[in-house]
């Protein structure tokens, strides 16, 4: 195959990728879900009707609603426990807004002393960006905190009908598996399709449950650490700082280093040394378990994911953390199945 067919391969892939993931993977996820967990699913649920004889349907709704309430039992206490903290904060909003306001006018006297500024020079510019800030913030994000009850009950109202679908899904699909899947197999096409799709499951699958396995171990380092520092906030910042940490030219020091300097300069030296050491440990602790809970098994360099990440939430919004890597391993594993096709002389 010649450069040019080989450019236009990759282009003409990457346009059907982003098509997929941007017009079509949000009608059919629910049962796209449904037929991964089938595909899990299917092996225990054979070894369980050997001891077992039941109904595969009967068994794997037992199991997905096991399953279901375990996970949302889990849910239902720790997000209980997030939102009360961000109605703390929410309820002691002025408090902080006076201390940060406090804070900065310190900060501000100090530079202005050792840059030979006029007082007050560069503390009124701060102090008007801080109350455009204060007002953003009262007049768009208390609101939708305090009064979007109903927004976020429909929210969960929906979600609880995806989880219905992808329940129902399940237990049709299961019933006749086998049969479909023999079926499917008389297919070319399906086989290309299987082979890609293992190989994503392999190298994507791999990335995923790295980099959750990591954020998760860095997040509750940052609880932990928070909370023996006398932070009232450790779990919501905890879990805060840990997204950010999974996020590509982030990192847990974009928190814990600037608030540590705000320490020093508050003469807070045991706290700012605490912040400045659970940085430490917790950028060291990902630094170690990455090249060993990754390493080179995804076949792409680091570089490269982290862009994928960052055009993902361009493209996709927040859904782009997952989708961007998803849909560059997907581009990648369906050129090389085409490729594949290709004699050594083209």
């Amino acid at each position: 195959m010649t450069e040019k067919k080989k450019i236009l391969t990759v282009m003409g892939v990457t346009l059907a990728v982003y098509a997929g993931i941007k017009y079509l993977l949000p009608y059919v996820i629910p049962f796209f879900i449904a037929w991964i967990l089938v595909c899990l699913l299917h092996p225990l649920l054979t070894k369980i009707r050997r001891k077992l004889p039941w109904k595969k349907e009967i068994l794997a709704g037992l199991l997905l609603t096991a399953l279901f309430l375990l996970t949302g039992t889990v849910l239902y206490f720790f997000c209980g426990a997030v939102m009360k903290q961000v109605a703390r904060v929410v309820a002691n909003f002025d408090q902080y807004y006076n201390e940060i306001c406090n804070m900065v006018d310190d900060c501000c006297t100090i530079v202005e002393r050792k840059a030979g500024i006029r007082e007050g020079g560069i503390r009124i510019a701060v102090d008007q960006q801080l109350e455009l800030a204060a007002v953003q913030i009262q007049g768009k994000m208390v609101p939708d905190v305090l009064n979007h009850s109903f927004q976020y009950m429909k929210k969960a109202l929906n979600g609880a009908g995806f989880l219905f679908l992808v329940f129902i899904a399940v237990i049709l699909l299961i019933k006749d598996y086998e049969e479909i899947l023999q079926k499917l197999e008389e297919y070319k096409l399906f086989g290309r399709i299987r082979r890609i799709g293992g190989r994503i499951f392999h190298t994507g699958g791999t990335y995923l449950r790295s980099q959750l396995l990591i954020m998760g171990i860095i997040s509750a380092m940052c609880v932990i650490g928070l909370y023996f520092l006398g932070n009232s906030y450790a779990l919501l910042l905890g879990i805060i700082i840990g997204i950010l940490d999974a996020l590509p030219f982030l990192g847990t020091g974009t928190v814990l280093i600037p608030w540590a300097v705000v320490l020093l300069i508050q003469r807070k030296y045991a706290l700012a040394l605490g912040y400045a050491g659970l940085f430490l440990v917790t950028n060291t602790v990902r630094e170690l378990l990455e090249p060993r809970l990754i390493g080179s098994r995804i076949g792409i360099y680091p570089f490269v994911m982290a862009l994928s990440v960052y055009t993902g939430l361009c493209l996709f919004g927040p859904t782009g953390v997952f989708t961007g890597p998803a849909g560059l391993v997907l581009i990648k594993e369906i050129y090389r199945e085409i490729m594949g096709n290709y004699s050594p002389d083209c």
